[in-house]
């Protein structure tokens, strides 16, 4: 003969269970989220100046540390190619008028790890004039008449967007 008591006890951990398990499937899974500003650290990938490199001409950059949300959860991988562009390249020249030789380049794209292009911009809050964007490459402000990068050089881009992945 069973009482009630008794079998209200046994099935009180399947009941429970069950419970923890509804509640589980009804809390909404959070989607990754990569946020506005969110630093990229990359490196360029072979050499520009002054000297040869042309406006316009693109550039191939490759991300050097994962990026990674809250969880730990990689959103952009290691090793996944940027694209840039030169905005400005010029040549010193002496003479009777002097130019400084100047050499300036943007982030624009890159990947994130579920195939979602991804905007990059220079710095961490976005400049009020788009003309106003870029990395301007001058060696520690130090007066040399070429200026220069390389795949030794590492630069910070940051996120333009905030995007679900």
């Amino acid at each position: 003969m069973h009482r009630a008591g008794s079998v209200s006890r046994r099935f009180a951990p399947v009941v429970a269970a069950v419970c923890v398990g509804l509640a589980a499937l009804s809390t909404p899974v959070r989607a990754a989220e990569l946020r506005d500003g969110t630093p990229v650290l990359v490196r360029l990938v072979g050499v520009i100046n002054s000297e040869i490199t042309t406006t316009g001409k693109p550039l191939r950059f490759v991300v050097t540390r994962a990026v990674v949300d809250d969880r730990g959860g990689v959103l952009i991988r290691r090793g996944t190619v940027v694209a840039g562009v030169v905005r400005q390249a010029r040549r010193p020249r002496w003479g009777f008028t002097t130019r400084k030789p100047r050499l300036v380049f943007t982030f624009t794209v890159t990947t994130a790890r579920d195939g979602q292009v991804v905007m990059l911009r220079e710095s961490a809050v976005r400049p009020p004039d788009p003309r106003d964007r870029g990395v301007v490459i001058d060696r520690y402000e130090r007066g040399h008449q070429i200026r220069w990068a390389s795949g030794a050089d590492v630069f910070q881009a940051y996120v333009d967007g905030t995007y679900e992945m």
